[in-house]
């Protein structure tokens, strides 16, 4: 059986499918009526940079969104129909002086300190109703980090996504 990699479907794609762009895939398990469930995260991976064609990120960053997010055991088939996909389709990041110029519900950021960084999708804050202080310690701790380590030789980038979803 042919993989995925080895289809030449790129003659019928758009110019924007066939660009680099970076994405990310975010799976949650939906809430199943009659059960006392919530609509959670499953798996979210992606690529901050484009590297490559939007199509292809999207297949790679689904399969490891499944597979290879390290906070969640590996999707099962019995879960697929349960799921829920969302992409994220990313500007290029660009560096900003400080924190308070990042947009809440508007901006990703990515966060740089040493050797280290940790990113956030532009919802993350405004889902958690956090405060550009509350969205910098948490990308701080995500990073590895102290909570207030963003304050101390840390760079910071921003970028935007236009989010396609089933919902």
């Amino acid at each position: 059986m042919p993989q995925i990699a080895d289809l030449d479907v790129s003659a019928n794609l758009s110019a924007k499918l066939l660009c680099p762009h970076g994405v990310f895939v975010t799976l949650y398990q939906r809430a199943r009526p009659g059960r006392n469930e919530e609509h959670r995260l499953r798996g979210c991976i992606g690529y901050i940079l484009p590297v490559q064609p939007l199509y292809q990120a999207v297949i790679a960053n689904t399969v490891a969104a499944c597979s290879r997010d390290p906070r969640f055991e590996a999707v099962t088939s019995e879960e697929l129909e349960d799921l829920e996909i969302e992409v994220s389709v990313l500007t290029h990041p660009q560096t900003i002086e400080s924190a308070e110029q990042i947009r809440l519900g508007v901006d990703g950021i990515i966060l740089h300190i040493g050797q280290r960084q940790s990113v956030f999708l532009p919802k993350v804050a405004t889902e958690y109703g956090w405060t550009i202080e509350e969205t910098m310690a948490q990308l701080s701790s995500k990073a590895g980090l102290d909570r207030a380590a963003w304050k101390r030789n840390s760079r910071l980038e921003v970028f935007q996504a236009e989010v396609l979803s089933e919902s």
